[in-house]
């Protein structure tokens, strides 16, 4: 007689993954090749941060409020294969209370739930091995390149949290005071101990308050004030410097970022003899003796291993697979039959551990119905098996007796493996933690520098334009903070790879205003208003705009605006040609018009302060940003007017430029963050300033701080340039 199958096709899938979460739990996982680790295709991964703030003087240390937060992140990393059935038994450590977040993310498909331990079927808790948890979390399912995320923060049963984390930094500095105004080289020791129970890498970089900083104890007189002069000598690992002698890094190597040096349990590093040289400035803080900043330092760090030792159990999850029940009859003795019970692994990735195969044969259509005698077969272990990919297991060959025609079942119970090439693993670690890199940024970057008198400020703004996916406003606002007119100021831009101007026939909607200060018009009888175009390297391309001298002191102001109506109304400063200063009560009235001191006026009108008195100034309004209509805000900028004696014409302080640009592609927004003033005559003295703030179309806060990652510089080489005015004069750039 002849043989029959059934062969049963069943999807199930569970796996666990470890994942690098900085700050928050929504940064994408990274790869642990670089840390000499395979990357499961199912990691679970605990990792837990250490938030702290020390305060050194140069001889004490003082510890501020420190924390510690986890997260425990599954992760089907890209597999191709969906998991299912995933169960999660977590060990709390009792010297700890902990609050949690399940799930603080998941897939909008998936179950995540606590699973109180009496509900969790007994095979899972007891086999795996005995996995006897504080707290059990269970997910349906979790597709291909999909994860969940638990996370919890932690403190301390009784309230005995040590008053210093367990990673310390201080410092040595000699000497301890310095003289008011007066340039000096400080001697620093810098030390880093470990007391964590077990080895950590670390990367540190120390920066110093940025050039030109307001109210930072710091001259502003002096140029690159305070530097770095030497980078000293490391215990363990090594330093450098730099090249704006602003930052030291203390790595493996002295480079920045990715090279980490060791420190084992105990153990400390010191950073030997570096030295500052700066010259303060008390008059900055009140004049009277008090401390100033000399610097910041970031403390970087990462260990294979959790702060709380919060510990997770055996992970049941599985995957597809197919099993097949065969029955075969007897060739000659008709009676007698044999049954075969068969796995097939149908992942191409994960390994299986069989742990239950059971088959048995029923007179009727049901699995329980009367069971054939002699016909129930089961087979049991921890496992019975390993099951490779593609691979397949079987367990027949028992013989029965039955005059009818058996029915044949099958149950087969398995689970993904434990195993790192093919299965899942769970990987701890306590690190720093660290702003998200991931979330859309919009960054404000400020180049200042003082010469014979005279401060150009160039601001540059970028904002995601809220009616438009892919689309940014650029505004660039150009200023003369000093005491003296400026000589000619030239403003350069770039626009990035994968960037164009959009529109492109009007490179992006581009306007100059007042119009009247742009020296050199590539088309002085239509817009857009620029001085020409360059092809830079590694760019799409970039705009030149040729600015007459810059009146001051006398000076207007641009300042953003939420919106329209008097509810948005804001405090503005003015400087008048006297060099006197005034505070205005300003608000927007549409976005045409503007309300100063409680008079309207027009895009383009003209007003007088002080008529007849030395302090006489005119003003012009000079740009009302469209979107100050609707909900999303913008500038409002007020031009005061100067006279420039060597051509004859009227020059305005502050200019705006303004235009919009759109990514195609892969584009890099923190590309468009860069902008270029040639000064004329500071050989390109720069200073770097990049504000920390959001992507928005809604309010706009500024911060500024030192640009320490992401901003480039480009500012043009020198050159000679005769310049026509709308009058006709000649003026050379270079006088």
């Amino acid at each position: 007689m002849g043989a029959s199958n059934t062969k049963i096709k069943v999807m199930l899938v569970s796996t666990l993954f470890l994942v690098f979460l900085f700050y928050t739990p929504s940064t994408a996982p990274l790869s642990f090749k670089a840390y000499g680790l395979p990357d499961a295709p199912l990691l679970v991964n605990v990792t837990e941060y250490l938030n702290a703030t020390i305060e050194t003087d140069g001889v004490n240390t003082h510890c501020r409020a420190w924390n510690v937060s986890g997260n425990i992140t599954i992760w089907n990393s890209n597999t191709g294969e969906t998991v299912s059935d995933i169960w999660i038994p977590i060990n709390e450590n009792s010297t700890y209370t902990y609050t949690w977040t399940i799930p603080y993310e998941k897939p909008t498909y998936a179950d995540v739930s606590e699973i109180l331990a009496g509900n969790v079927p007994s095979e899972i808790k007891s086999k795996f091995p005995n996995n006897q948890a504080d707290k059990w979390v269970h997910v349906t399912e979790l597709r291909s390149g999909d994860r969940v995320v638990l996370w919890y923060t932690v403190t301390w049963t009784g309230g005995n949290q040590p008053q210093c984390p367990p990673i310390t930094v201080s410092e040595k500095v000699s000497p301890n005071k310095i003289v008011d105004g007066q340039s000096q080289t400080l001697t620093i020791n810098l030390t880093i101990t470990n007391n964590l129970w077990y080895t950590v890498n670390f990367r540190v970089r120390k920066i110093l308050p940025a050039d030109g900083t307001s109210n930072d104890g710091w001259s502003n007189a002096v140029a690159n004030n305070p530097q770095f002069t030497s980078a000293g000598t490391a215990t363990v690992g090594n330093t450098g410097l730099t090249s704006d002698n602003k930052r030291l890094n203390w790595t493996s190597n002295g480079d920045w970022p990715d090279n980490w040096f060791t420190l084992n349990s105990g153990a400390s590093g010191t950073i030997r003899n570096f030295q500052v040289q700066g010259t303060p400035d008390l008059s900055e803080v009140g004049g009277q003796t008090t401390k100033i900043e000399i610097g910041r330092v970031y403390v970087y760090f990462t260990a294979q291993k959790t702060f709380t030792n919060t510990t997770l159990g055996y992970i049941f999850s599985i995957g597809q697979a197919d099993i097949e029940a065969r029955k075969e009859q007897g060739t000659y003795a008709t009676n007698t039959w044999n049954e075969t019970n068969i796995f097939y692994s149908t992942s191409a990735t994960f390994k299986y551990e069989l742990y239950n195969m059971t088959t048995w044969a029923t007179q009727g259509d049901t699995p329980d119905s009367t069971l054939v005698s002699g016909s129930s077969h089961s087979v049991t272990g921890d496992p019975i098996a390993t099951v490779e990919p593609l691979g397949n297991y079987s367990d027949g060959g028992l013989n029965f007796t039955y005059n009818g025609v058996p029915k044949i079942w099958v149950i087969d119970k398995f689970r993904i493996a434990k195993d790192q090439q093919k299965g899942w693993w769970v990987y701890n670690y306590t690190r720093n933690s660290e702003k998200p890199d991931g979330n859309s940024t919009y960054l404000v970057i400020e180049k200042v520098w003082v010469v014979k008198g005279y401060l150009i400020k160039a601001v540059k703004e970028v904002r995601s334009d809220p009616s438009t996916p892919n689309k940014y406003n650029i505004l660039i606002e150009v200023h003369n903070l000093g005491q003296w007119t400026s000589p000619y100021v030239s403003v350069y831009d770039l626009v990035p790879t994968n960037f164009n101007p959009d529109p492109p026939a009007t490179e992006g909607g581009m306007i100059f205003k007042p119009l009247s200060m742009l020296a050199n018009d590539a088309d002085a009888n239509s817009p857009p208003d620029y001085s020409r175009k360059t092809t830079p390297t590694g760019y799409s391309g970039g705009y030149v705009w040729d600015i007459y001298p810059m009146p001051a002191p006398q000076h207007g102001f641009a300042e953003w605006f939420n919106g329209t109506g008097s509810s948005n109304q804001e405090n503005v400063n003015v400087t008048l040609t006297d060099g006197t200063q005034r505070t205005w009560t300003v608000y927007p009235v549409s976005n045409s018009a503007v309300n100063i001191n409680g008079t309207n006026y027009n895009e383009g009108a003209n007003f007088t302060v002080n008529s007849g008195l030395s302090s006489e100034t005119n003003f012009t309004v000079t740009f009302i940003q469209d979107s100050l209509n609707s909900t999303e805000g913008g500038k409002v900028v007020v031009s005061a007017k100067g006279f420039y004696t060597n051509l004859g014409i009227n020059v305005t302080n502050p200019v705006i430029i303004y235009y919009n640009v759109s990514g195609t592609g892969v584009y890099k927004a923190l590309d468009l963050f860069i902008v270029g003033v040639d000064p004329r005559h500071t050989l390109n003295a720069l200073a770097i300033f990049q504000p920390e703030t959001s992507l928005s179309s809604g309010t706009v806060t500024f911060e500024y701080l030192l640009a320490t990652l992401g901003a480039a510089v480009f500012v043009s080489a020198l050159f000679p340039l005769k310049l026509k005015n709308k009058k006709g004069g000649k003026e050379s750039l270079t006088e």
